[in-house]
């Protein structure tokens, strides 16, 4: 906003946001002695300048900032994605907590990134942080600057395009049809033959399979509508129900013999609450005993130690879900398009890249196609 002042005095007013303590509009002033067209040239050099984020609306430090951002997040955001969020935000808080916002260069988020890749691991294991949970760190401090841009506080996001270390892909799971059949028809009759078979025939998360519900199953199609998710807090201690990846809920269709499985399953599932006085969760398709809740990691530990006991190679829930979207695309003869719906990817792009081992060109037979 440009106001004549006098002759030849104009003002200029920018436009900062507004203090997240009282709320007050924030303003730029400056002053120029000239024509108008002087006045112009430098109030575009202002918001130059602004969008560059050299103009701050507050004097906010990154720990200040974090503070309001992790709350906004713990009203907004699923419980596992706060806990995460405020997680990073602990080496976030240790590398920039003291640093103002608007001060927070590039080059010194590419040099905090870079470190952190020779921090070692919290575990207690060998080795240094994984790609992964160094994306994470990244993902987080993207996602405060971010917030930190759209409450006006910057005028772009410092974080964006920085160099991280490249992802070591996983080695697919080498197991064959023949293995994976006969780890089934070994767990028949225990507690965990129905919930590892529909897995290994629908490709559900464990955390969807633990937060099925009898009500979500459509008998007459027969489908799953899959449309909730049980989860763990990152310490492991606290479950709850969120959504499904993705956030979009999505029918996966089942073939007669899981259809069949999941009826018997039903039938032995009522014989044991008959009796079994006070059992906690009878909407629950999986559960542990006494119809407590099950924990997503359960399922993969009961299956690595089934499968340890039959001599096969390590499993786990996730490699059934490949297994599953492997054998559609090999054997059946889907479409990435279709799996990628089945399977509950974000997009089919994604899906090609995870299978392009099984299919080969198969992401340029999706772009193309």
């Amino acid at each position: 906003m440009i106001r004549k002042r006098g002759k030849d005095y104009w003002e200029i007013k920018i436009y900062l946001g507004r203090d997240p303590k009282t709320g007050r509009k924030l303003w730029k002033y400056a002053s120029v002695r000239g024509s108008k067209r002087d006045a112009e040239q430098a109030e575009r050099r202002l918001l130059a300048r602004q969008m560059q984020g050299e103009l701050a609306a507050v004097r906010l430090t990154v720990a200040e900032l974090l503070d309001e951002w992790l709350a906004h997040v713990r009203t907004n955001r699923e419980r596992r994605t706060y806990d995460d969020y405020a997680y990073c935000a602990r080496r976030i808080r240790a590398a920039f907590g003291s640093m103002r916002v608007d001060k927070l260069t590039r080059a010194q988020i590419q040099r905090w990134l870079d470190e952190l890749q020779q921090e070692p691991r919290e575990d207690g294991r060998p080795g240094t942080l994984s790609p992964t949970t160094i994306a994470k760190h990244h993902r987080a401090l993207h996602a405060a600057l971010s917030y930190a841009v759209r409450m006006g506080y910057l005028g772009h996001n410092p974080g964006t395009n920085r160099a991280l270390p490249p992802r070591q892909k996983p080695d697919p799971p080498t197991h064959t049809r023949e293995q994976l059949e006969q780890l089934l028809e070994a767990a028949r009759g225990t507690r965990w033959y129905a919930l590892w078979f529909v897995a290994a025939h629908t490709g559900l998360r464990v955390g969807e399979l633990c937060g099925l519900w009898w009500e979500d199953i459509d008998w007459a199609r027969p489908a799953i509508r899959v449309r909730r998710a049980l989860k763990m807090d990152r310490e492991g201690r606290r479950l709850f129900v969120g959504d499904v990846k993705n956030h979009e809920a999505r029918v996966v269709w089942l073939d007669d013999r899981t259809a069949e499985v999941l009826d018997r399953h039903r039938a032995e599932q009522q014989m044991e609450i008959a009796r079994t006085p006070n059992w906690e969760h009878p909407e629950h398709v999986f559960t542990a005993p006494g119809g407590r809740l099950l924990r997503p990691d359960v399922p993969t530990q009961m299956l690595r130690k089934h499968a340890r006991r039959l001599g096969l190679p390590p499993l786990s829930m996730h490699d059934l879900r490949h297994i599953h979207g492997s054998h559609l695309l090999q054997y059946q003869g889907w479409s990435i398009t279709a799996v990628s719906e089945r399977l509950g990817h974000a997009t089919p792009a994604f899906t090609a890249q995870v299978y392009a081992h099984v299919i080969p060109g198969a992401q340029q037979q999706y772009l193309q196609g």
